[in-house]
C-alpha cells in the first residue's frame, strides 16, 4: 500500500529489505521511510507547548490534504495523533505510520457501502466511538480522530484528559459525550472540532466538506 502513495502530506515510501535466519526460520523486514528532520507534532508539543491557532490551522488544512488523498484512494488511516504526524523544517506536516492503515479495495469515495471495517484499530483517546463500540467503520473514523488531534495541537495533551483507563473511555462513549472542547480557541475553530466530533457518524462531515469550512478556507497560506 505504501508503495501508492504519493502526495505532499504523507510520508514519502523508500524501500524495503528483509534479513531471513532459514536456520531459524525467523527473519527482519526493515522498512525505509522519508526522513522528517523536526520530528512529530507530539514530539513538538512536549518540546514547545501547545500551537498558536494559526499553526493549528496551517497544520490542519494539510492534514486534511493527506486524508483527502488517502479516502480517495481507499485508504482509512485508522490511527490519527499527533506522534503519526512528522514534520518537515519548512512547516510541511506528513501523515505517517500506516501500521493501522486499510485499504478498502473497490470502494471509492462516493461510495455510500463503505463502512467495511470491523477489527479493533487504532490508540483509544483518538478512536471513534464506533470503533469503541465495535460496530462496522469506515472513512468517518479519521474525522473524529482528526477532531481529537486538534484538541491535542491546542492543548498539548490527548483528548479525554480526565479520562485515567479505557473503562472510563467507553462509559463516556456509551453516554455520547465528546472530548472537551478549549474554550481559548476561537469559535470557527470550536464548531470545525465539533463537526468532527458528531457522535452519530452520518452525520460526521467528509473531507472535501470540512476542507469548505471556514476554519481551513481562512487559513494562512504555508507554502
Amino acid at each position: 500500500m505504501l508503495k501508492r502513495l504519493e502526495h505532499p502530506n504523507i510520508v514519502t515510501y523508500i524501500g524495503c529489505e528483509k534479513e531471513i535466519n532459514e536456520d531459524e526460520l525467523k527473519g527482519q523486514v526493515r522498512i525505509y521511510m522519508e526522513y522528517l528532520p523536526a520530528g512529530s507534532l507530539s514530539h513538538m508539543l512536549r518540546e514547545y507547548g501547545s500551537f498558536q491557532e494559526n499553526v493549528i490551522q496551517k497544520f490542519t488544512k494539510q492534514i486534511l490534504n493527506g486524508l483527502e488523498y488517502l479516502h480517495n484512494h481507499g485508504v482509512v488511516h485508522r490511527d490519527l495523533k499527533g506522534a503519526n504526524i512528522l514534520a518537515a523544517k519548512d512547516g510541511t506536516v506528513k501523515l505517517a505510520d500506516f501500521g493501522a492503515a486499510k485499504l478498502i479495495h473497490g470502494m471509492p469515495v462516493i461510495s455510500r457501502n463503505s463502512e467495511v471495517c470491523e477489527s479493533m484499530r487504532g490508540t483509544p483517546y483518538w478512536m471513534a466511538p464506533e470503533i469503541i463500540r465495535n460496530e462496522r467503520y469506515g472513512r468517518k473514523v479519521d474525522i473524529w480522530s482528526l477532531g481529537c488531534l486538534i484538541i491535542e495541537m491546542a492543548t498539548g495533551m490527548h483528548p479525554w484528559v480526565d479520562l485515567k483507563d479505557y473503562f472510563s473511555l467507553c462509559r463516556a462513549v456509551s453516554s455520547q459525550q465528546i472530548p472537551d472542547i478549549p474554550d481559548h480557541l476561537s469559535e470557527q475553530c470550536k464548531d470545525f472540532i465539533r463537526q468532527c466530533l458528531r457522535y452519530n457518524k452520518a452525520d460526521r462531515p467528509n473531507v472535501q466538506e470540512l476542507l469548505a469550512h471556514p476554519f481551513i478556507v481562512n487559513s494562512p497560506s504555508y507554502s
